[in-house]
């Protein structure tokens, strides 16, 4: 990882160290398995949430698939939701929150196929990824019990529309010989040397450009703008890769890895401030809401947002109390709490 850090420093694109949701007390060194699934239980998960609640008197329903939200005839509100099974579970108020793809599948699959001015599962972005992946040509210049995605190059997302990430030895190695044909030719017969291996990942802000359709497929051209950046942030990845020591005729690339589906249901185009529709108790809590691609993991995000809809539900606090103050390109939000 050291080889890899003064690379990108002598280049003039520094990585940072990135902030991790990780209990350090728990965190098992070189374990590495963070993306994977975490053995010691020292990665932080909303799961905890949604155990509070529980404990609260919340009712959990395990393996209980949402096929529809139930409307009255006009769609002018809510009733309920039907259940893969037939049966229907009403309720006054309903929180949408099955992600980017499952929300305006859902929609679809109700008969809303509009809400505000947006048609329901388009401007469709993901974040993709491209995963670079080579072996150092010495048997101690691999990634091997680092944990993924702990540096990123910042400076790279507002000047390119792209950052670039590190990528261990193992999960790396994992992804590439699994997800794709094409690098999985390229990786697989790799594994005596696996601890050779080092990673990068270019995660782009990829333009709105794609639809959700109701069975939750979907359609998903990139933009030349796409190709562009991706183009150049592989072969920066690639040059980085080379200065840290990695053999050049050993690179594989996971290509246009899908992650952070959103836009499709947009706040400001088919969402309310305060997360609320056009059909009275409906609201949308999820990554679909982001009308643009953040191009970074959108979790807390997601996570503030949802903390916000439950004071706004339970009356803590007003969307009119919500300011946005623009900065240069980006926009700084703060919620006022009285």
């Amino acid at each position: 990882m050291t080889r890899t850090l003064e690379a990108a420093e002598k280049m003039g694109i520094p990585f940072k160290a990135q902030e991790k949701f990780i209990d350090p007390d728990r965190c098992k060194m070189g374990c590495d398995w963070c993306m994977l699934g975490c053995p010691e239980g020292a990665r932080w998960t909303t799961r905890e949430y949604v155990d509070e609640a529980v404990a609260y008197g919340a009712d959990l329903l395990h393996s209980t698939k949402v096929e529809k939200v139930i409307l009255t005839d006009n769609k002018s509100r809510v009733l309920g939701v039907g259940l893969a099974d037939g049966s229907i579970i009403r309720g006054d108020n309903i929180i949408l929150a099955a992600g980017g793809i499952g929300s305006p599948a859902l929609l679809l699959r109700s008969g809303i196929k509009r809400l505000g001015s947006q048609d329901v599962g388009t401007n469709f972005s993901m974040d993709p990824m491209n995963i670079i992946l080579g072996f150092s040509k010495d048997s101690d210049g691999g990634m091997w019990g680092v944990q993924t995605f702990t540096h990123a190059i910042e400076s790279l997302a507002d000047s390119e529309g792209f950052l670039i990430g590190n990528c261990a030895a193992l999960g790396t190695y994992m992804v590439n010989s699994s997800f794709r044909l094409n690098s999985a030719l390229k990786t697989w017969y790799r594994g005596p040397i696996i601890k050779r291996g080092i990673g990068l990942f270019v995660k782009l802000s990829d333009e709105p450009h794609g639809v959700i359709q109701a069975n939750e497929k979907t359609n998903k051209p990139f933009t030349e703008l796409d190709n562009k950046r991706m183009d150049k942030g592989t072969d920066i990845s690639k040059e980085i890769l080379i200065s840290a020591g990695a053999d050049p005729s050993s690179f594989s690339i996971l290509k246009w890895a899908g992650g952070h589906p959103g836009g499709t249901i947009a706040m400001g185009k088919a969402v309310n401030k305060d997360f609320s529709t056009e059909v009275q108790g409906l609201y949308v809590c999820d990554g679909s809401l982001m009308p643009v691609s953040p191009g970074v993991p959108p979790s807390l995000s997601i996570d503030g947002m949802s903390k916000l809809l439950g004071k706004i539900l339970s009356g803590q606090v007003k969307a009119e109390q919500r300011f946005v103050k623009k900065k240069g390109k980006r926009a700084t939000a703060a919620v006022i709490i009285q």
